[in-house]
């Protein structure tokens, strides 16, 4: 029997607004979500907890946002898919994935900060962590860069420097884009355009599910895409 894994990872710009929680119920009942993660909350601490509980997911894990920058919220339905932590940093939340008891993957939920020189320690961060883990290793979020040129469209000429970091850190992380239908930018600012979130995975991470997808979803809530990825689960073996 094929099951599909349906996940939700969106910089949604502030989980505070009036109608989120029914936004991202609707989203949940709509995509047949089992985890969603929230980027950029801009609310943190007992707050956050309240409107985390209106979401409806029994397990979270969050890395709260430094006043109103940044803030990562990982939540699932244990029913769905069996998670455990491994590490919350201020940019990243890494998790291990075991939906089936056959060994699972590593999952890296990312997000970066928005100054290229403060993204310097996730990457350095991302290297470290890929020199740890053996086994499949997914990561998805909102990296705040670019990968190259025509990822941009409007604004000043790209940072061919950034882009070529931001580069060397996927290369060496063994990290290959999984690409993504819908909309070619995931975030825009005006005239604006570019394609600052993302999903990528190592070489068994895609060989297991080779039949993943990634679709931008157009929320206009945001100003941010939100990547949609979905995984059959008959796919997924012990590495």
């Amino acid at each position: 029997m094929l099951v599909m894994m349906n996940w939700l990872i969106w910089n949604c710009r502030g989980a505070g607004k009036k109608n989120f929680v029914s936004f991202v119920k609707d989203c949940t009942r709509i995509y047949n979500l089992g985890f969603v993660a929230i980027l950029e909350p801009r609310i943190g601490n007992f707050r956050a907890d309240q409107v985390i509980k209106r979401l409806g997911f029994e397990c979270v894990v969050k890395a709260d946002p430094v006043g109103y920058s940044g803030g990562i919220w990982c939540c699932w339905k244990p029913s769905v898919i069996s998670i455990r932590v491994i590490n919350v940093s201020r940019h990243c939340i890494h998790l291990h994935v075991d939906p089936n008891n056959q060994g699972g993957w590593f999952m890296s939920i990312i997000y970066a900060h928005p100054q290229e020189s403060l993204r310097l320690s996730l990457w350095e961060e991302l290297k470290s962590y890929k020199n740890q883990l053996q086994g499949p290793w997914c990561a998805a979020g909102d990296f705040n860069s670019i990968s190259c040129e025509s990822e941009k469209q409007g604004g000043s000429p790209a940072n061919r420097a950034a882009i070529n970091r931001f580069k060397d850190c996927l290369d060496y992380c063994e990290l290959a884009d999984l690409g993504a239908k819908g909309p070619p930018f995931t975030w825009q600012r005006g005239e604006l355009l570019e394609r600052l979130d993302r999903v990528v995975a190592n070489p068994l991470w895609r060989s297991i599910f080779s039949s993943a997808s990634v679709t931008n979803l157009t929320l206009p809530p945001s100003d941010h895409c939100g990547l949609w990825l979905r995984m059959n689960l008959s796919n997924q073996a012990s590495p």
